[in-house]
């Protein structure tokens, strides 16, 4: 081998050789990046989940809220019917009285 030769196969070894530490460090790059990628993806869907759990909690308290104000009101609006029955007999009846029985009373 010439000395022009073995110049040339010194400088395509060491360019094999930088090429592979380049791939290597670009690998190695990629893999950083990547593993950083998933950590942020799965930080944001841990707290994409957390912020959907507190508006389901939300939503169902305030269901819950309205449901039992609906039964208040329900339940209300049943002792004003049975007031307004009970009253409404209570004037049958003093009507059908004679004046003389109420007047003693």
């Amino acid at each position: 081998m010439t000395g022009l030769d073995k110049i040339i196969s010194e400088i395509g070894s060491d360019s094999s050789q930088r090429i592979k530490e380049i791939s290597d460090g670009a690998n190695k790059k990629a893999e950083e990046i990547s593993l950083a990628a998933e950590k942020k993806a799965s930080e944001m869907k841990a707290r994409s989940e957390e912020r959907t759990a507190a508006k389901v909690a939300s939503v169902l308290a305030s269901a819950k809220s309205s449901a039992e104000l609906k039964k208040k009101q329900t339940v209300l609006e049943g002792k004003i019917e049975a007031i307004e029955d009970i009253l409404g007999r209570a004037v049958d009846v003093l009507k059908a009285l004679p004046k003389e029985s109420i007047l003693r009373c």
